[in-house]
């Protein structure tokens, strides 16, 4: 059996990775697997400004997390390379209660998305 599991998990109440263990027990993170040390946010409303005001709007902000992955279960593939994408911003856009004067950066999403490379396994077996 080879799958490919993508997807925005939107974790909420539990931590991301009680949700995502039964998962992780079959298949390969590629992000944790390539980049160990990165956190991998792909929802930042530190850094998406698009996020941040719909965090405000909720009385939070400053939330990041890493709800869009990419897993892997296979003998014949593995993953070569995984970014993150749709992170920087494409325009402005107008909020007229904001406190910064009205404009904010647009982003593609509240999300930033992923894009996997993967290559063959070296000796399939």
């Amino acid at each position: 059996d080879q799958s490919i599991i993508t997807g925005d998990f939107n974790f909420r109440s539990e931590p991301e990775n009680e949700v995502c263990e039964p998962i992780e027990n079959s298949h390969i993170d590629c992000w944790t697997q390539l980049y160990p040390e990165d956190t991998g946010y792909t929802f930042d409303s530190r850094t998406n400004s698009f996020s941040d005001l719909i965090y405000k709007r909720q009385g939070r902000s400053g939330y990041q997390s890493r709800f869009d992955r990419i897993y892997i279960h296979s003998e014949v593939w593995k993953a070569k390379d995984i970014d993150i994408v749709g992170n920087e911003p494409i325009g402005t856009y107008p909020v007229p209660e904001s406190a910064n004067g009205g404009n904010y950066n647009l982003f593609l999403s509240d999300h930033y998305g992923l894009l996997a490379k993967f290559e063959p396994v070296e000796s399939v077996k």
